[in-house]
């Protein structure tokens, strides 16, 4: 039965009825397709993320292998499991030996266009127990989520190796990747930080969210030395958590204590750290993007000004006190759901 059902959604891709996705490298100068890379019937690519990945594991003397990974998810109806894979792809100057494999891949297949001189290739495929929904590098390792599990994979020989692994409550749906810390949204169970230890081999759960709300997207924000974790959920709000194990409230490090909470309104499935310009003497910081399913996009920005902080606090209340809010409901009072 179940070779019927990927043998018939085989055939609805090859009839039209069904799309196939393509990994695509596009040139940064006329955004024109320079290598693409068909997809298997139904299957959908879910992530993607440059890695470099040390060859022969996490601690070991070998070179960083520079990387594409994509995360796919394949379902074959109501009645299977999802799956899902997780590609390796190689960019390298046509005529150089690959670094990834000491073997050649098979189907190498050289950039067109401006990407003349270039070739790529897929040196590593794997089938997972669930749709892929996260990958990052750290510290030379891969870590990926899928379905229940939150996994880390070192690079030797040709291939991937499992080194170390967490289950999620339920179904991880966004991953992270900051220092040699990891957080990851679970579907129904907010938010997680794990902490990486001996070089990838252990993934130890710090602290976690309690609230239990429906996460979709997990990210981070930082101002100097002080570290926020994000979360946008199901219901349209965004959520900035810290952790504080000497907090009496953070029962010794197992609660993430809640900084803020917002009702944007709208879902956001993706969350992305990115460097922010800031004025001369300000200490380094990083804003999480949130781009948003309607299309917008979001920015969640740390203040590293106190009295701008003041100011905009002021400024708030004065538009909480002076705009008629639907329903009379005040404004900083519910501006949170779930």
């Amino acid at each position: 039965a179940a070779a019927y059902a990927y043998a018939s959604l085989t055939a609805a891709v090859a009839a039209g009825d069904i799309s196939s996705d393509e990994v695509r490298l596009l040139s940064p100068n006329t955004w024109r397709p320079l290598w693409r890379h068909a997809l298997a019937a139904g299957e959908a690519a879910t992530a993607l993320a440059s890695v470099a990945l040390r060859d022969g594991g996490p601690g070991a003397a070998g070179p960083l292998v520079p990387l594409i990974a994509v995360g796919t998810a394949c379902g074959a109806g109501e009645d299977y499991p999802a799956s899902g894979r997780v590609l390796l792809i190689e960019v390298r100057r046509t005529g150089t030996p690959p670094l990834a494999s000491a073997v050649p891949p098979v189907g190498a297949a050289p950039l067109t266009g401006d990407g003349a001189g270039w070739e790529a290739a897929v040196v590593y495929s794997r089938e997972l127990r669930g749709p892929v929904t996260g990958l990052a590098a750290l510290d030379g390792a891969l870590i990926l989520s899928y379905g229940a599990r939150v996994e880390g994979h070192g690079w030797a020989e040709g291939r991937l190796t499992r080194t170390a692994f967490y289950d999620a409550p339920l179904f991880a749906t966004s991953l992270a990747v900051v220092k040699n810390f990891v957080l990851f949204a679970d579907a129904h169970k907010g938010l997680r930080f794990l902490h990486c230890v001996s070089g990838v081999k252990n993934l130890i759960e710090l602290s976690r969210d309690f609230d239990c709300a429906d996460g979709l997207a997990a990210g981070y924000a930082v101002c100097g030395r002080r570290l926020a974790l994000v979360l946008a959920d199901g219901g349209g709000t965004l959520r900035a958590m810290s952790y504080d194990a000497a907090h009496p409230d953070s029962w010794r490090g197992k609660r993430l204590l809640p900084i803020a909470d917002v009702h944007v309104g709208v879902v956001s499935l993706v969350a992305l750290p990115a460097r922010a310009p800031v004025p001369a003497g300000a200490p380094r910081t990083t804003a999480s993007v949130l781009p948003r399913v309607d299309g917008g996009i979001g920015v969640l920005l740390p203040l590293w000004d106190a009295g701008l902080a003041s100011s905009l606090t002021s400024l708030s209340r004065a538009m909480a006190t002076g705009v008629a809010a639907p329903a009379g409901l005040h404004p900083a009072a519910f501006r949170s759901r779930g």
